[in-house]
């Protein structure tokens, strides 16, 4: 059986490691972008995208596909742009009630943001509009780091300390920062594992569960036991683990075994 996961927004960070996962699993995965190219091998770019030619896709049962919302516009100064931002939203939806998939959301412990934050508020407002038409949530943390040969974003906080480290400058880094870091490959291994456990509820329209995460409980109890799939990764009060990864993304940047996107 022919099964599709279009990666709307997938020329990004988060959409290389994705489609990576999307192809062990036996997906088809197309990339359906403005400009970023997902230079995975294997994938289906569709660069610009092109409504009419997505429809001769062949898909033997739709509600097996799926469609991920990773897209995050920015504006030519590299701004997170809101206009962009809903426009996009509205697209993607759109489209996967054209195709007839299930719908995937990529939003943001930054819903949670004290004060509010203008990003923060749109996340919490799509997360509305997503579950309105039967979606699904994968609410995030703080996502870093790269593997072998794959890319990641240079303008991240947590990268541009790498990079010191990596060309020998001295870093600091603030252990009181209140912010859930995780790999950006086990965000994406997290997110392809939603369809499975959506699929022992039937549909993963009809049950969303709520990953087993280190959720702040103040933070958690906001959070309905069955409304989302949370991927907050380690916090920065609990540095072991994310010593080890940093340090192999350091060394990995020192190597020059992964590129910027």
């Amino acid at each position: 059986m022919r099964k599709l996961a279009y990666l709307f927004g997938g020329g990004g960070y988060l959409g290389h490691y994705l489609a990576k996962q999307m192809l062990s699993r036996r997906y088809m995965v197309v990339n359906i972008d403005t400009k970023n190219v997902c230079k995975v091998p294997g994938v289906l770019n569709m660069v610009p995208f092109d409504s009419g030619a997505i429809q001769h896709l062949q898909q033997d049962d739709p509600s097996q596909s799926v469609l991920f919302h990773l897209a995050c516009p920015r504006n030519k100064k590299g701004e997170w742009n809101l206009a962009e931002a809903v426009r996009s939203l509205e697209e993607g939806i759109r489209l996967s009630r054209r195709l007839g998939v299930r719908l995937v959301f990529s939003s943001s412990l930054s819903i949670h943001d004290d004060p509010a934050s203008e990003y923060g508020n749109f996340k919490l407002a799509a997360e509305v509009a997503v579950r309105a038409v039967g979606g699904a949530v994968a609410r995030l943390g703080t996502l870093f780091g790269a593997e072998d040969g794959m890319p990641y974003r240079a303008d991240l906080g947590l990268h541009i300390i790498a990079e010191q480290l990596a060309s020998g400058h001295e870093a600091w880094v603030n252990n009181d920062i209140q912010r859930h870091i995780c790999p950006v490959s086990v965000a994406a291994r997290d997110m392809a594992n939603m369809l499975s456990y959506g699929q022992a509820e039937r549909t993963i329209s009809e049950g969303i569960i709520k990953y087993s995460s280190m959720v702040p409980p103040e933070v958690a109890r906001r959070m309905p036991e069955t409304d989302y799939y949370t991927i907050a990764g380690e916090p920065t009060a609990c540095p072991d683990a994310f010593s080890r990864l940093f340090n192999r993304f350091t060394v990995l940047l020192k190597e020059k075994r992964v590129w910027p996107i």
